[in-house]
């Protein structure tokens, strides 16, 4: 029997800042719902922020720097793919890809299905 999906190179769950090339403006959101995601990135990565993440204060509420991307498109992960390549590129930040299938799959010595 021979997996029916074998696991991608490493290469590809790894996104490092300096590899990463612009990205085409057709393939990104409009500039100004980019510009929002870009500063809510910004504000997440502050070191304030991180700071009030790690170390709570009994009377602050909990923060959890998270930013959430979706695309209302069918089939718009490349959408997706570009932005968070491109908010990486701006922000000099790497970026290490999780997939949840990948995971899995990897996890289960490259065999996912058996045919």
């Amino acid at each position: 029997m021979t997996p029916a999906l074998q696991a991608s190179n490493e290469q590809d769950f790894f996104w490092s800042y300096q590899s990463l090339s612009g990205s085409e403006p057709s393939t990104l959101p409009p500039l100004e719902v980019f510009e929002e995601v870009l500063n809510n990135v910004h504000i997440s990565l502050h070191p304030q922020t991180q700071h009030k993440a790690a170390f709570p204060t009994p009377s602050s509420p909990h923060i959890e720097p998270t930013v959430a991307l979706y695309c209302p498109i069918e089939g718009g992960n490349y959408i997706i793919d570009d932005t968070v390549r491109e908010l990486a590129r701006r922000t000099g930040s790497d970026v290490a890809v999780l997939d949840s299938v990948s995971c899995v799959h990897r996890s289960k010595k490259n065999v996912f299905w058996h045919s």
